[in-house]
């Protein structure tokens, strides 16, 4: 043996480019090699039609579809040999309806039930239905757009399904998604949280998609059911140096204590007080008694006084007290 250039191959006395052969035509070819002037002998290859499956599967991956002409139902076929090994068979025919279709995927505009078949040499597969249901939009709507994130207000979101005319419909398989998570799979939701932040909702069925819904959850922040005030002095030297402070505070239903929000007010003579974050500090050069009470959301506290005496009855007063 010894290589050859410029070596040419001919199919039934035409060149053939490569050095594989496969057809789906059955029939007789004749091969034969030139090179150099010499012509090779010839070779017959046989190819024989092969032998139909002995099964066949038909399967879509969409029951239903929008009928739209864009939604596609894709279609699956399958061949096996009598002893269920799976085989690739060329020529299988695809039905809709009894008539025959071209490609292996299937959009329509027309509503309706549509029925698929494959057929390979007289063997038929299983029938499988696509339905194609009409047009339709959601429209996701919300009672409200801000509730407080006290874990039981509430905002109610609703999906409702419309027609290509507007008129309202039922349908199946609507589901309402949270910040893209399945939140419920209903057309109705009721939501109530106790984290603050904006949610983000949106209703789906069958793959149509509604607008986006934001829920805001405030911040929540207790009413007091009692307010207490107190001084821990009543009584100060009116010098501008000495001191009182009175302190608010806040309690729920239950006597738990609760933080102080900023829009509690206490009224009094607010023009010798400074606050500290519900600390109020009463520095005077002027004798008199000062008389100061705190509200808050319709409560009122106790009332609390604080005498700013002269430096005299200041200290007369201490002498009293020790007395």
């Amino acid at each position: 043996e010894m290589p050859l250039s410029n070596t040419a191959i001919y199919k039934d006395g035409e060149l053939f480019s490569g050095r594989e052969f496969k057809t789906t035509v059955p029939g007789v070819y004749k091969f034969r090699a030139e090179s150099e002037g010499k012509t090779s002998s010839e070779i017959i290859v046989t190819a024989h039609k092969p032998a139909p499956p002995a099964k066949i599967d038909i399967n879509a991956d969409k029951q239903e579809i929008i009928a739209d002409g864009i939604e596609k139902g894709n279609l699956f076929i399958s061949c096996y040999k009598s002893k269920g090994k799976s085989i690739e068979v060329l020529g299988v025919d695809i039905y809709c309806n009894g008539e025959k279709i071209s490609g292996r995927e299937f959009s329509t505009k027309q509503a309706g039930s549509y029925k698929f078949k494959a057929v390979c040499e007289g063997v038929e597969s299983n029938e499988i239905t696509i339905t194609a249901i009409e047009p339709f939009t959601i429209e996701l709507r919300s009672d409200k757009s801000e509730i407080t994130a006290d874990g039981k207000e509430q905002a109610l979101l609703k999906a409702v399904c419309k027609d290509k005319t507007g008129n309202e419909i039922e349908m199946s398989g609507v589901g309402i998604y949270r910040d893209e998570t399945v939140y419920s799979p209903l057309s109705s939701l009721t939501f109530s949280t106790k984290v603050p932040r904006i949610y983000t909702f949106r209703a789906t069925a069958k793959g149509v998609s509604s607008n986006r819904v934001t829920v805001t959850a405030k911040q929540y922040i207790p009413k007091p059911a009692k307010i207490v005030l107190s001084a821990d002095k009543n009584i100060i030297l009116a010098d501008g140096i000495d001191k009182a402070l009175v302190t608010m505070r806040f309690y729920n239903e239950n006597g738990v204590e609760i933080g102080v929000s900023g829009s509690e007010k206490l009224y009094g003579t607010q023009t010798v007080l400074t606050n500290g974050n519900g600390v109020y500090t009463l520095v005077t050069k002027n004798t008199g008694a000062y008389e100061f009470y705190a509200e808050k959301d319709g409560v009122r506290s106790n009332t609390v006084t604080i005498r700013a005496l002269s430096k005299s009855n200041y200290y007369a007063q201490k002498m009293l007290g020790k007395w």
